[in-house]
């Protein structure tokens, strides 16, 4: 991101996800993944 934009970035914050925030995105993967295969999608 630097490398690329350099002086451009003025104001960057970087946070790190709770622990529910994670579990929840994994949780979204899973159900998503689950949905794509039962239709006879991608897996």
């Amino acid at each position: 991101l630097l490398a690329e934009h350099g002086e451009e970035i003025e104001d960057l914050e970087v946070t790190r996800s709770t622990l529910e925030e994670t579990y929840m995105a994994l949780v979204h993967r899973h159900e998503s993944t689950a949905v794509e295969t039962a239709r006879g999608g991608a897996r």
